[in-house]
Parts: structure tokens; sequence; C-alpha cells
């Protein structure tokens, strides 16, 4: 059986120590999740979106 792990599940599995909020903000910089056709993941991501709106650089 397979089983799908987060990024940091994965990391913490491989490495065999805890993930720590920098290694994860280093993961996130690299995953891209425009092409994600996963419906549920779409409606949560538009729910974030809402709550927390992406702030503009001036």
């Amino acid at each position: 059986m397979i089983t799908r792990l987060g990024s940091g599940e994965w990391v913490e599995q491989s490495t065999r120590q805890s993930c720590s909020l920098a290694i994860n903000q280093k993961l996130a910089e690299h995953i891209l999740i425009n092409g994600c056709k996963d419906a549920a993941f779409a409606e949560m991501r538009s729910a974030f979106l809402t709550w927390f709106p992406l702030e503009v650089a001036v």
C-alpha cells in the first residue's frame, strides 16, 4: 500500500528529524500548486485566499 505524505512528513521520515518552520518555508517556496486539479484542494485554497488575502508588496 502506498501512503501519501505531506512534504513535512516526508522530510521527517527521510531525515528522522522533526520539521521546523524554516524547512517548511523552504519547501513551500519550491512547490507549485497553480496546476492542481483536485476539486477539494481548490475549494480549500479558495477559502484560505478569502480569509487571508495575499498582500502585494508596493
